[in-house]
């Protein structure tokens, strides 16, 4: 083997290696960035799933009432209309449709 190979044999050695550390570099940097967005979207999910659970009783809830007492109670509802969310408000009218079945 003449010099010149055995430089170029350790000179692509030395570039092999210094592509798989860098490339192990990446990986653990984009791994570190990943987690938090994980936990960021799980948690975004978890709400918007606990949103839906909440709408879904709602609706039961208007779904098991009588149709009649549905469209009269928007005009003999004592619910404040005023609320700042939406949900609450939501939340508020069905709780007093449940109460107006029960008497």
């Amino acid at each position: 083997m003449t010099l010149w190979t055995f430089l170029t044999i350790i000179v692509v050695a030395g570039i092999i290696s210094e592509v798989i550390k860098s490339n192990h570099k990446m990986k653990a940097k984009t791994a570190g960035n990943l987690e938090p967005r994980i936990e960021a979207l799980e948690n975004k999910y978890k709400r918007e799933i606990e949103s839906l659970r909440n709408r879904v009783r709602n609706l039961e809830t208007i779904a098991a009432s009588d149709p009649d007492d549905f469209q009269r109670s928007g005009m003999g509802m004592d619910v404040d209309l005023d609320a700042e969310n939406p949900e609450e408000l939501n939340q508020k009218l069905v709780n007093q449709l449940a109460r107006n079945k029960n008497r």
